[in-house]
């Protein structure tokens, strides 16, 4: 592709983003997942992470759509293709263990129709967005369970490890303890807040309010992972390999439960 070469405006004295670059999905499991994967030493599990990440999207390219524009009606053709780079982590900002992947898909799908590239039309990508949660969650734990770990199934959607305790991962989640209390903070000066029927992630928008993008303008954010304890997930896959049987995995994986 080509530079876009008036991808920023004007605005006062400053320069501001004209377009949407790009969209910011995230994938990333339960806290006791990553614990397992970190402290349990196991790096089947960042494997199995990766390839859940790699399945997902697959599922979700097919959403891609253009947007079609004749004789002034407006419409969506499906594309099904986008292109998307995709970059793992393995901590919280509070460096707490966090095994998480944020998936880059640029604002361009190539139209087989016209023969070019064209901006995405996101309404069908972000209707699709928990299906691709779902694809991640189940693939991640049918390769856990054949691993030799039990899953508990949360009602939310995604699961946890049946081997690693609650307090430990209370313990390595600071990060949800830091907007708890700048959201205990937040509704001591606005208690009207606390009457308003709002969402976690609205929470921490208001926490966050006023405060600059890290990624700067012309970004949007959409977190694929949309866990009612709150944190952002910030991560990225790797290239997806069938997964080989280990013949030395334990029939029953050991507790862990704390260090």
């Amino acid at each position: 592709m080509t530079q876009r070469q008036n991808t920023t405006r004007t605005q006062g004295d400053e320069n501001a983003a004209n377009r949407r670059i790009f969209y910011d999905f995230t994938f990333s499991p339960a806290k006791s997942v990553s614990l397992a994967g970190f402290l349990g030493n196991d790096e089947r599990i960042g494997e199995a992470h990766a390839r859940a990440v790699q399945a997902a999207l697959k599922h979700f390219e097919a959403f891609a759509a253009t947007r079609v524009r004749v004789g002034g009606a407006r419409s969506e053709r499906l594309t099904r293709n986008f292109i998307a780079s995709k970059f793992t982590h393995d901590t919280s900002r509070p460096l707490d263990p966090h095994l998480h992947t944020d998936c880059i898909v640029f604002n361009a799908t190539f139209d087989t129709v016209e023969n070019r590239w064209k901006a995405l039309e996101n309404y069908e990508l972000l209707r699709a967005r928990k299906f691709a949660e779902n694809i991640y969650y189940h693939e991640l734990a049918r390769e856990l369970k054949a691993s030799g770990y039990r899953v508990r199934n949360r009602p939310r959607g995604d699961f946890e490890i049946e081997e690693v305790s609650e307090e430990l991962c209370k313990r390595f989640s600071k990060r949800d303890a830091e907007i708890d209390a700048a959201l205990a903070k937040l509704l001591t000066k606005h208690p009207e807040l606390a009457t308003e029927k709002r969402t976690r992630k609205q929470n921490q928008g208001a926490i966050a309010a006023g405060s600059k993008d890290k990624l700067g303008a012309g970004v949007e954010r959409v977190s694929v992972h949309t866990r009612t304890d709150g944190h952002r997930r910030n991560h990225l896959a790797v290239g997806a390999t069938p997964m080989q049987e280990n013949p030395n995995k334990p029939a029953k994986v050991t507790a862990i439960t704390g260090l």
